[in-house]
């Protein structure tokens, strides 16, 4: 059984000139009714402190590099991600 730290959620907008990813990992516990939309203000900036956020922007190599090292890691996750979102890494990924 996988542990739910294994999981890694990630969520790709692209534009015509520009491109970002936000990459975040599953927490190990949550309190309350995380599961009913019912974030805690503490735990939402929590939650949102550990994303990270790759842009076309940076340096293509130094943004190839780093968002490939942490989309190794883990279980990719997301909404909808089978086909648009995965692609789309492996296209950044291979440059």
């Amino acid at each position: 059984m996988m542990s739910a730290n294994n999981l890694k959620f990630l969520d790709f907008e692209v534009f015509p000139e520009w491109w970002c990813v936000v990459v975040s990992d599953e927490e190990d516990t949550y309190p309350g009714g995380v599961y009913n939309n019912q974030f805690d203000k503490e735990t939402e900036y929590k939650i949102k402190s550990k994303m990270r956020v790759y842009t076309s922007d940076m340096d293509q190599m130094t943004v190839i590099q780093k968002l490939k090292a942490d989309l190794l890691k883990g279980v990719l996750c997301g909404y909808n991600i089978k086909r648009y979102d995965m692609i789309i890494a492996k296209c950044v990924i291979n440059g």
